[in-house]
């Protein structure tokens, strides 16, 4: 609870100085305050569940689910909610898978959110593909008249 209430604290201003770090600055907020503010939480966060979960989980459940959550969209709050969500669904899942088979939890967990960046970046990668020859063609750069 602590560290939930410490990001509550500090999302405004550490949103800013993760966005525009030499803006956030200039516009007087603790740029560096806030990075060692933000680091001694993570640390505070991670020391507490490794405990529980061990390193590769909580290696995988904070880095994997906000990198998906990244490419599917750019606004910081839905990122946030969808990185949870994420980590909450792997957990979940890997829990299910791993009832009924002879291998740890973890394996699962970290496979299952390994293999969701895999489709999600490669349906961006063919997506992005896809606008690429649209715009070679000529297709999208064109604006229809109503």
């Amino acid at each position: 609870m602590v560290t939930l209430a410490a990001v509550v604290a500090l999302y405004r201003p550490l949103l800013f100085a993760s966005l525009d770090d030499e803006v956030a600055a200039a516009r007087g907020v603790p740029v560096r305050f806030l990075s060692i503010a933000f680091m001694v939480v993570l640390a505070i966060a991670v020391s507490e569940a490794v405990q529980v979960v061990g390193v590769l989980l909580i290696f995988s459940l904070l880095v994997t689910p906000p990198a998906i959550a990244e490419r599917l969209t750019v606004r910081p709050p839905l990122v946030i909610a969808l990185s949870v969500g994420l980590a909450v669904a792997f957990t979940w899942l890997g829990l299910a898978v791993a009832y009924y088979a002879p291998y740890p939890v973890s394996f699962f967990i970290t496979s299952i959110a390994f293999a969701t960046y895999l489709v999600v970046r490669g349906v961006g990668a063919v997506r992005e593909r896809s606008r690429l020859a649209d715009v070679a063609r000529g297709e999208g750069t064109r604006v229809e008249a109503a």
